[in-house]
């Protein structure tokens, strides 16, 4: 049974306090609490036509931009911007992407990033309902899969207005995070994954400033989908004692049990663009001057599957961990709840397919998830 009442106490956390929004004409042209007062800036979002009982912060920055000297390392806090309007999207952080034929690329496009990118792209996007309450509501902070190579805040399916619109008993928050070399560059002198301490960065920012858009800090969850899952379990073992977040969802992926401390790769890319036969400092100091596209066509060139990533979390011992058996083993991860989950065929859509075919494939179940999804079962039964 204790999976079962894991699953309905944080679950319980985002259904409680509920209530109705009641529509209004006047109020509808005249949304209340739309500009919020935050440490990186007073910020105006927007109600639109389509969910027009969802207030939207679109675009609202959560670190200093990585560029120059800040490529590759750990984020700093965002600035105080003065006044501005959050009400469009900011670029999505550099794309590795793979291009071979699959459900994703040909039939699937809201679940792809087209959008531009950039380096300046540390931004997050709150979505919240029309009214503010007198008792603030839970938070769900979404963190995107994608390979650890691609992904955003702003995805089509990943967009919940939606769901707020509908629901009125929570807030829901995604965010840009740095990917492939630019979030996990496993160089030598700087052995650290900053994707994954932007997504730190943005759970401190929330704690901070989620109260001005009616959220509590004090009941937020991170909720990731399959790398956005690793990130997720990962974040729980790096954050044993203050996790700021009260529990956890995750689907569609898990961790390693063990991790690499070393990659090739960061080095390999440095040959490519003229930052060779350097100590490892100067080499890092070297590729921080290379231009974003440059460093691009050099993962490319280097990378023999162009729809498998070169660059993913290595072990650096403080956001990720040689051994995580050993340290559950000493209760070194965060004692809180958390949810997981997978779909039985889900590996068929990275899989060749030919668009006109008149029979489904076979399914493709993903190896050893009849054991877990059993076990978990006989214990709820």
């Amino acid at each position: 049974m204790r999976a079962h009442v894991i699953a309905l106490s944080l679950l319980s956390a985002f259904t409680a306090d509920a209530a109705t929004v009641r529509e209004d004409s006047h109020e509808r042209a005249k949304p209340p609490g739309l500009t919020v007062k935050t440490t990186s800036g007073t910020f105006t979002g927007l109600v639109n036509s389509t969910t027009p009982n969802v207030r939207q912060w679109l675009g609202v920055p959560y670190g200093r931009p990585p560029l120059g000297s800040l490529r590759f390392m750990p984020p700093e806090k965002a600035p105080n911007y003065g006044a501005a309007d959050a009400k469009a999207y900011k670029p999505i952080c550099h794309q590795n992407s793979g291009n071979k034929s699959s459900l994703y690329w040909q039939l699937l496009p809201e679940y792809l990033n087209r959008d531009p990118e950039s380096e300046d792209c540390l931004y997050l996007n709150i979505w919240a309902p029309r009214q503010p309450r007198e008792k603030r509501v839970p938070v769900i902070i979404w963190v995107s899969g994608g390979g650890f190579k691609e992904g955003g805040g702003h995805a089509l399916y990943q967009v919940p207005d939606q769901w707020v619109q509908r629901m009125q008993t929570h807030i829901v928050v995604t965010f840009n995070f740095r990917l492939h070399i630019f979030g996990f560059p496993g160089s030598p002198a700087a052995s650290i994954n900053a994707g994954l301490m932007d997504l730190r960065l943005v759970v401190e920012w929330l704690r901070d400033n989620i109260a001005g858009f009616g959220g509590d800090p004090n009941r937020m969850i991170l909720y990731g989908q399959s790398s956005g899952n690793n990130m997720v379990l990962m974040y729980s073992y790096a954050h044993p004692k203050q996790p700021i977040v009260r529990g956890f969802i995750g689907t569609s992926g898990g961790t390693p049990a063990t991790n690499p401390t070393t990659s090739p790769n960061f080095h390999n890319v440095a040959q490519v663009v003229g930052c060779a036969n350097l100590t490892a400092a100067a080499e890092l100091a070297c590729m921080q001057t290379v231009d974003a596209p440059a460093l691009q066509q050099a993962v490319d060139t280097i990378n023999k599957d162009p729809n498998r990533g070169l660059f993913r979390p290595i072990a650096d011992n403080v956001t990720v961990f040689t051994n995580l058996t050993e340290r559950l083993e000493k209760g070194l991860v965060a004692k809180l709840p958390f949810i997981g989950g997978f779909m039985y065929n889900e590996p068929a859509v990275f899989l060749p397919f030919d668009p006109d075919a008149t029979t489904a494939p076979a399914p493709i179940p993903i190896p050893g998830i009849e054991g877990l999804t059993c076990a978990i079962k006989q214990e709820v039964e």
